[in-house]
């Protein structure tokens, strides 16, 4: 069986990255083996996601295909006038519904987390920031 969990973690040999790693892991015979491989996260119906090199996605607008050895997901460029483009609490990109009311996005004008609601495609968030 075949058992993939993601790593929040940012890192390579010397400490950094600039892009996300995951954790890749296998069960066989009782025992969980785990390999760290670059990654792309991306949002699908409001839930972060992974995929890794090669795999292709939808990131709610646009088809796109991970090339995380790059660091980079390739996508179509279409822009989804109806949905709201927006950031999460961990800042992957993704986006919303139109009438989609409980959106967990990143504001960078108030450099806090809210839930925001997209409405003919546009974001609307509340001033207070939610502490999480």
């Amino acid at each position: 069986a075949v058992v993939s969990t993601q790593s929040t973690g940012f890192q390579d040999d010397h400490g950094e990255s600039d892009h996300p790693l995951c954790q890749d892991c296998t069960c066989d015979k009782g025992t969980v083996n785990c390999e760290t491989v670059p990654c792309c996260l991306y949002i699908e119906n409001g839930e972060q996601k992974r995929a890794l090199n090669g795999q292709g996605y939808s990131d709610g607008c646009n088809r796109c295909r991970c090339n995380a050895k790059s660091g980079y997901s390739m996508c179509t460029l279409m822009w989804c006038a109806w949905k709201c483009s927006y950031e999460n609490w961990n800042h992957v990109s993704g986006w919303a519904e139109d009438g989609d009311s409980k959106i967990m996005a990143f504001d960078h004008d108030g450099e806090c987390p809210k839930i925001c609601s997209c409405n003919q495609g546009q974001l609307s968030c509340p001033d207070e920031c939610i502490v999480h």
